[in-house]
């Protein structure tokens, strides 16, 4: 009996030991598991006449981008090519006919085919949204909220449902800006509601493609935690006016699948009072089937030090590709730079954006800003820091040139003395080109000789010229009417 119960032991001993080495080892796998980086330039267009706002909306079915700048301006590309469609002007937009004008587009929506766009409009002082009818430009509702908080435009966001019947707002509450609530305006039938203890505070609302349900935050409790949070899951039945609202039992950040069948949650729980009690609840994302609010798949992030994974998200519409923001000290440096993308059914993420890609998920702030394609296989960023408006492909690839093979470079040589060959992806005619500075200002321009244009090699010769002062700049190739045909990044030296 010794014996055998001694021969247990060991057994036991020697499984323990062997777990042992092979938690280490998994370990010692996950700190170095290296990611495939996506982030291969699509497009770029640089703005001329004032930096980016960070304002963007995308409408698929028209293949169209809106892209706020300042000085007052919209401006409409085309989503495939970056082609420049269209220019909107706010400049003369005002609170008041003496008032300071509100020429600083910070937030846009638009519904899929881009012929309803939100945007909220501020100086220093006020903000205010107005909706418009595109390509008419013709006002459909002033100053649906107004704002005399100078901050309250970096927090809030608005949203336009799929066909361009809803829009939803902030609406005046307190003080506090983080618990205010949030309108929602039926265009159709001119009516409005308030979503009761609806907030605007935590990224945008999110509806299904038949606008039957929409996906928001709220103020509330998760099931028996006495925890009030400021970003709780609810859902909207949008079949009656003003719409039910139940609780999905979760917090975070919400969206819903194009199908209205899941609803896909990202985030750490923020209680009401963080200051006194830091109750930052552990980070996660979730798909929930809708019906059930069944659980279907999870995977948890870390918090600590000040650092919270999953804080912005960015789903795809078929609920099955998910792109999250890591900030973790606990997880391989490979994943925390710009965020990792997860299948749904996977507990590791399998790529990551490159580290100059700046893609954040759905995310707006001063300056900065992207929004993803329903399949999150195409994100479009509209920010100081790439310089305008850029399209980066997500899907994984070998390389993440701009355009081109590894062993044909785009531009060269680069940097470049005074001259240089450029490859574009296009089968246009390039008559001209431009170089501006990373902030947009133009500085040089010129055009192609018979000799210049379309080469044995498929590139085409720009003279810069040795007047131009060493620096980064941003070089474009111009086809006809002055369209922009394609832009890359050239150091001259």
């Amino acid at each position: 009996m010794k014996t055998t119960t001694r021969a247990v032991a060991c057994r036991r001993a020697l499984l323990s030991y062997v777990l042992l080495i092979l938690t280490l080892f998994s370990f010692g796998a996950l700190q170095a598991q290296t990611l495939p980086v996506v982030g291969r330039v699509l497009w770029r267009v640089p703005f001329l006449n004032g930096n980016p706002t960070g304002a963007i909306a995308y409408a698929p079915s028209a293949d169209l981008v809106f892209a706020g700048a300042q000085r007052g301006e919209i401006y409409v590309v085309r989503g495939t090519s970056g082609e420049s469609i269209d220019t909107i002007s706010i400049d003369t937009w005002r609170l008041t006919p003496d008032g300071i004008p509100l020429d600083n587009p910070c937030d846009l929506a638009c519904s899929r085919d881009g012929r309803v766009i939100a945007v909220t409009v501020r100086n220093d002082d006020v903000s205010k949204v107005v909706v418009l009818e595109y390509p008419s430009k013709r006002i459909l509702r002033d100053s649906l909220y107004i704002s005399r908080l100078s901050n309250e435009y970096i927090i809030y966001r608005i949203t336009v449902s799929p066909s361009g019947r809803y829009v939803t707002v902030p609406d005046a509450g307190t003080s506090q800006v983080s618990f205010n609530g949030m309108r929602l305006f039926d265009l159709e039938a001119g009516t409005s509601c308030i979503i009761s203890n609806g907030s605007a505070v935590f990224g945008k609302v999110d509806f299904d493609d038949a606008e039957r349900y929409m996906v928001f935050t709220t103020i509330g409790t998760v099931g028996s935690d006495p925890q009030e949070y400021r970003n709780c899951i609810s859902l909207a039945d949008l079949s009656t006016f003003p719409p039910t609202v139940r609780n999905l039992n979760d917090y975070g950040r919400g969206s819903i699948s194009a199908d209205g069948r899941y609803i896909m949650v990202s985030g750490a729980g923020i209680g009401t009072d963080p200051i006194t009690s830091a109750p930052i609840t552990l980070p996660r994302a979730s798909v929930y089937e809708r019906a059930t609010d069944s659980l279907i798949w999870r995977v948890n992030g870390k918090s600590g030090s000040g650092a919270i994974d999953f804080v912005q998200h960015q789903w795809s519409k078929d609920a099955r590709r998910l792109f999250i923001m890591l900030r973790s000290t606990k997880v391989p440096e490979d994943w925390v730079r710009r965020g990792v993308f997860y299948r749904v059914g996977d507990s590791l993420p399998y790529a990551r954006p490159c580290d100059s890609c700046y893609y954040n998920g759905s995310y707006t702030y001063t300056n900065y800003g992207t929004v993803g394609n329903a399949d999150l296989d195409v994100t479009f960023a509209n920010a100081f820091v790439t310089g305008g408006l850029v399209a980066i492909s997500m899907t994984p690839t070998t390389s993440v040139a701009d355009i081109g093979t590894p062993d044909v470079p785009v531009v060269y040589p680069n940097p470049s003395t005074g001259e240089v060959r450029v490859r574009c992806s296009t089968s246009a005619l390039v008559r001209g080109w431009g170089l501006a500075t990373i902030n947009g200002q133009d500085v040089a321009r010129g055009t192609f000789a018979a000799t210049d244009a379309q080469p044995t090699d498929g590139s085409y010769v720009v003279r810069i010229g040795t007047d131009v002062p060493t620096g980064v700049y941003f070089l474009t190739l111009y086809g006809e009417q002055g369209t922009a045909l394609c832009t890359q990044k050239v150091v001259r030296q």
